[in-house]
């Protein structure tokens, strides 16, 4: 189970980047501001082994573990407390049984991508594993881009298959200083020439 320690509740405001992209979505709800992909893993995968890796990243980077709220009108971020409950830190979907896996997997990747989420309600991030035949599953990756953007979710992959492989140590300590030391450089270039 994932520890907080004694971290307090909000984890501050959003950088200039993040508060776009939570206005957008405000202006327009219906469309989903996510990114999302999927790897092609071409040989057995050990779902519990896994699920363990995502746990670790999820402990290592803190953003499964936080939600949006509204603190006088203005987004934030906070610790989601009731997470270590609920945190589902990898679905295995098994499509093997399917007539056609691989677009079993392509529709219930794109239905995932489309669904628009409630910033201030759902989990700002999606992580499944499709198993499309014993030696073959697709590794898929979905959250709203006011958490992620594309280098976050390269390294956020990264550590899920360093963790896997075994390079990196466990943990269920959650780390939320990426969330200050990412909002500190915003706010130093803000300010600057």
């Amino acid at each position: 189970m994932l520890n907080y320690r004694t971290q307090p509740d909000s984890l501050g405001s959003l950088t200039a980047g993040q508060r776009s992209m939570w206005a957008v979505q405000q202006l327009r709800p219906e469309v989903p501001y996510d990114i999302a992909g999927f790897l092609a893993i071409d040989h057995h995968v050990e779902v519990e082994r896994l699920t363990v890796a995502c746990e670790s990243a999820a402990a290592h980077f803190g953003t499964q573990c936080a939600r949006l709220s509204l603190v006088d009108g203005e987004p934030v971020f906070i610790v989601d407390r009731q997470l270590p409950q609920k945190l589902q830190s990898l679905r295995c979907i098994d499509l093997r049984a399917e007539p056609d896996p691989v677009e079993a997997a392509h529709r219930w990747m794109n239905d995932n991508y489309h669904r628009p989420i409630d910033l201030f309600g759902d989990q700002l991030t999606d992580l499944a594993l499709l198993r499309i035949t014993d030696n073959l599953s697709y590794f898929y990756l979905r959250a709203h881009h006011v958490l992620f953007d594309g280098y976050g979710a390269y390294n956020f992959i990264r550590h899920i298959a360093a963790a896997y492989s075994g390079s990196v140590a466990d943990t269920s300590d959650v780390d939320f200083s990426e969330f200050a030391l990412i909002r500190d450089a915003d706010q130093k270039y803000q300010q600057s020439s």
